[in-house]
């Protein structure tokens, strides 16, 4: 039986292809695993093309200063790279999106790290900024519950009138291992689609939808129940040594997925009881990465 296990890391759906280009690397402590997906490839998933980089870290789990301090100069070496490879330039505009509902923490991402950043479009505009700064704007457009707006048509009105060369989407994610909850992050090119992990999919924010360079900054903070169950089962059949022992277990596996699929009272999702501290640790770090970044700070 094919199982739909949701998720919004492409680590989790292309680290197995053959023919994706893949390397393992080491920034400043953190595990950075690189993924260069062709269109081709992509399709399969029915995603984008594109380069993507996934930072591993315990930092948030462990709430450890230390590591923190790691990850934010990791997320600048991502970034430079994203930057030099996209061709922007330090008198370039760009626009950060904070995606999401600030009202529900485990979505909150987005707004957090928006209300965090140092923008300054509007300074440059009276002539009062300094020559270290870079022209960035952002907003946090909520979600079509409290607009009543599709998110992308907000966004695409703002790009369509300021002509950033950069828009940078943040959001959090969905995953398919619980091992990532708040202990990824993923950088791509390749753009979003906002609640797609979860199965609420929305207008898709890309180079194709948008006209500009797109950078997708996302955070998995939930995990499907479905998720939860297999791996679950995963841990027990590596436990099992016992064959016919391993099958039974993988027969009810088989049957508890179908109810599962069948009761949609059961369709929900999970996220970590410590989300209201690691959503704020998560939103303070890439902030001020980004900060840093944008800014000769």
């Amino acid at each position: 039986m094919k199982m739909n296990l949701r998720t919004d890391l492409a680590i989790e759906e292309f680290a197995k292809e053959q023919a994706t280009s893949q390397e393992e690397r080491n920034y400043f402590g953190c595990k950075v695993t690189y993924l260069d997906i062709s269109e081709e490839e992509a399709k399969k998933y029915k995603k984008n093309g594109g380069q993507y980089y996934t930072l591993e870290t315990t930092a948030f789990k462990e709430l450890d200063h230390d590591k923190e301090q790691k990850v934010i100069k990791a997320i600048q070496k991502i970034m430079k790279e994203l930057l030099d490879s996209l061709n922007i330039g330090f008198d370039d505009r760009i626009f950060v999106v904070g995606l999401g509902n600030s009202e529900i923490t485990p979505d909150a991402l987005g707004p957090l790290v928006v209300s965090k950043l140092l923008v300054t479009r509007h300074l440059f505009e009276n002539n009062i900024m300094e020559d270290n700064m870079r022209i960035v704007s952002a907003l946090a457009p909520g979600v079509m519950g409290q607009t009543g707006i599709e998110t992308s048509d907000i966004i695409q009105a703002v790009v369509k009138k300021e002509k950033p060369s950069l828009v940078v989407v943040i959001d959090a994610l969905a995953a398919r291992s619980i091992r990532r909850i708040n202990q990824s992050i993923q950088f791509t090119t390749s753009g979003i689609n906002p609640g797609s992990g979860i199965g609420n999919k929305r207008k898709e924010l890309s180079k194709k939808t948008l006209g500009t360079n797109v950078i997708a900054i996302g955070v998995p903070t939930v995990v499907d129940v479905l998720n939860i169950t297999h791996d679950v089962f995963g841990h027990l059949d590596n436990l099992i040594e016992d064959e016919n022992t391993k099958q039974e277990i993988n027969n009810l596996r088989g049957q508890l997925f179908e109810r599962i699929d069948e009761d949609e009272g059961l369709d929900f999702f999970v996220t970590p009881k410590e989300i209201d501290q690691n959503i704020v640790d998560m939103a303070n770090v890439i902030s001020r990465a980004l900060n840093i970044s944008f800014h000769n700070i």
